[in-house]
């Protein structure tokens, strides 16, 4: 649709179809990758914002760093990857 006109619902029930499927991904990835049960994911993706000190007791973060350490890591972690169009 355009902007400045109403959704239609079947606009409405495609938006919602799309966020769904986005959060059952995102909630999956997220169990799948810090190895906590589903069902509890589940109960915390609400939408809430959690800082950081209570994400690490959750065992949603690995750490908690400086973002200079961040980038420091990530860019250590990146030295002997390919690069696009490298061969």
């Amino acid at each position: 649709g355009l902007p400045y006109e109403k959704l239609s619902d079947l606009s409405k029930e495609e938006i919602q179809a799309n966020l769904r499927k986005s959060h059952n991904r995102f909630v999956g990835a997220l169990s799948e990758n810090t190895g906590i049960d589903l069902k509890t994911v589940q109960t915390w993706a609400t939408g809430k914002v959690f800082d950081a000190g209570d994400a690490l007791k959750m065992g949603l973060l690995d750490s908690i760093q400086p973002f200079e350490n961040v980038i420091a890591n990530l860019n250590k972690r990146l030295e002997n990857a390919p690069r696009i169009g490298q061969r």
